[in-house]
């Protein structure tokens, strides 16, 4: 983040009852990230229809000033994920001189998907593939998504693009091991009533040979 340069459309101010809000300037006017009163209360309204237990996994399009971010993960459980794609990463460079990010960076369970690329937010997305499809649960920061505009646009399609993916290799992993499974089936008649390899055993001693077969078939 060092050659990054902290952005210049936001201006960072203090909220009447603490914390921090941004207001950041647009094409089409200013946006104010967070309430100028009580952001936290705020960040609760936004997660009241978010049962905490009933995900493992939790995708958040925006890290705004981070309030609705540190109050998912005192309600997440201990082994959830929560993955915050924030793609402006000139804003959150001018986040990080001004606000005590340190709780929510340290905590473990958390994922920062920001001033990367496709390939690099596809490798550690890959990690978690798994989690995503057996529960997973969309937070939508919606200032913040007005704020970035074609950012934001942008890293959607790169996350759409990795759930197509990973739609169809959990797909074909399934029907693999069904196949597999079947084969299996189909040749144990075989297995049981012929007399296998091993009256093979020494007849191309010293000899050349080409085998051919499938992995473990061949081992």
């Amino acid at each position: 983040f060092k050659t990054i340069t902290p952005s210049e459309r936001a201006f960072i101010e203090e909220c009447r009852q603490g914390g921090l809000t941004a207001r950041i300037s647009t094409d089409g006017g200013d946006v104010w990230l967070h309430s100028r009163v009580d952001p936290r209360r705020e960040a609760q309204r936004l997660l009241s229809g978010v049962d905490p237990t009933r995900y493992g996994t939790f995708l958040v399009y925006g890290f705004g000033c981070g309030h609705h971010v540190s109050e998912l993960l005192s309600r997440v459980h201990a082994k959830a994920r929560v993955i915050v794609v924030e793609p402006d990463a000139a804003w959150f460079r001018l986040l990080l001189e001004r606000a005590d990010l340190v709780s929510i960076l340290s905590d473990s369970r958390l994922i920062l998907l920001t001033h990367m690329s496709s390939g690099q937010i596809f490798d550690i997305l890959e990690k978690h593939l798994v989690s995503f499809f057996l529960g997973s649960k969309v937070i939508t920061h919606e200032p913040s998504v007005r704020a970035g505009g074609d950012l934001y646009r942008k890293a959607s399609q790169i996350i759409r693009e990795f759930l197509d993916f990973g739609t169809t290799s959990l797909y074909t992993a399934a029907a693999i091991s069904t196949q597999s499974k079947f084969n299996c089936f189909m040749n144990l008649p075989h297995a049981v009533f012929n007399p296998g390899v091993g009256t093979l055993a020494g007849l191309a001693g010293d000899k050349p040979a080409i085998v051919v077969g499938a992995g473990p078939s061949l081992q």
